[in-house]
């Protein structure tokens, strides 16, 4: 873990490679996924603006580096450079965007359609784009992560991406996952060919 829920947040972290889960922990002992985070993006920020403790743990998933920022480090550079306060800005500002937007997009999709996003999501993220709209990536994630990030049951998930592999859709061996066509996946996830992931 890079830091806990309910740790002191003192600083930022910059993620230079590798992934991470950002999840939190219910009052009832429930684990829900939040988000993913990869190469070039920072995380901790929402926390250290809003003067509170981490709301998240980050989880490495895979072999990892990132770079902390500690408090003064932060506020001198922000002191100094109006512009990177400006970037870390814009950073809490997309990530509370794509919140919503989860939220709003999962809320009308069926379970087919939900993991054909996620899928799409992780293709962007960890994906090497091959010919033809192609793309294949390892899938450092478990079938359970991946249920609770999208809100369905892990019986439903395995069923629905076995019901995928078998259309021709995608490919799911070992973990490696071998995306066919992309334009494909995002018909299957019903999202507009001009949406931005």
């Amino acid at each position: 873990f890079v830091f806990h829920q309910g740790n002191e947040s003192d600083g930022i972290w910059c993620v230079y490679s590798g992934i991470l889960m950002m999840s939190n922990v219910d009052t009832n002992g429930n684990e829900r996924v939040v988000r993913f985070a990869t190469q070039g993006e920072t995380i901790g920020a929402r926390s250290y603006f809003a003067g509170e403790d981490h709301t998240l743990s980050a989880k490495a998933l895979t072999q990892t580096t990132t770079c902390y920022l500690h408090r003064e480090v932060v506020n001198g550079l922000i002191s100094t450079h109006p512009a990177v306060a400006m970037q870390f800005l814009h950073s809490v500002s997309v990530k509370l965007r794509m919140a919503h937007e989860k939220s709003h997009q999962f809320g009308t999709m069926n379970v087919r359609e939900k993991v054909s996003y996620l899928i799409l999501q992780l293709t962007k993220q960890l994906g090497q784009r091959g010919i033809n709209e192609s793309s294949s990536f390892y899938l450092p994630l478990t079938n359970k992560d991946m249920a609770n990030f999208i809100g369905v049951a892990p019986e439903s998930f395995s069923r629905t991406i076995r019901k995928l592999n078998d259309d021709g859709v995608l490919n799911l061996d070992k973990r490696i996952v071998n995306i066919h066509c992309l334009s494909t996946l995002r018909r299957e996830a019903n999202i507009n060919p001009h949406t931005v992931l």
